[in-house]
C-alpha cells in the first residue's frame, strides 16, 4: 500500500467513523492511529512491523464491529483471520 493509498483509506475510515458516531467517534479513531503508528515507529524490524500492522487492523476493524464470521479478514490477498463455516 502506497502513502496515498493509506491517507485515502484513513480519510475514508474517518468519514465512515464521523457518521456512525461523530465527533467522538472520529477521535476515538485517531487514538486508535496514533497508538498503532507510534508502535511502528519504535519498532525498528521490518518482520515486527508487519505484525504490529495486522494487528491494528484487527483493532480497527474490530472498532467499526466488522464481522468477519463468514469471510474472514484478508490483508493484501493474505488470510489473516478464516472465516468460519456457514450453518443453514
Amino acid at each position: 500500500m502506497t502513502l496515498k493509498d493509506e491517507k485515502k483509506t484513513r480519510k475514508d475510515l474517518m468519514e465512515r467513523a464521523r457518521l456512525m458516531g461523530g465527533q467522538q467517534t472520529v477521535e476515538d479513531l485517531k487514538h486508535l492511529f496514533k497508538k498503532w503508528d507510534q508502535l511502528l515507529a519504535l519498532t525498528p524490524n521490518a518482520e515486527e512491523q508487519l505484525e504490529i500492522a495486522r494487528i491494528g487492523i484487527e483493532e480497527i476493524q474490530a472498532f467499526f464491529d466488522v464481522n468477519v464470521a463468514v469471510g474472514g479478514l484478508s490483508i493484501n490477498g493474505e488470510i489473516i483471520v478464516p472465516g468460519g463455516k456457514v450453518e443453514e
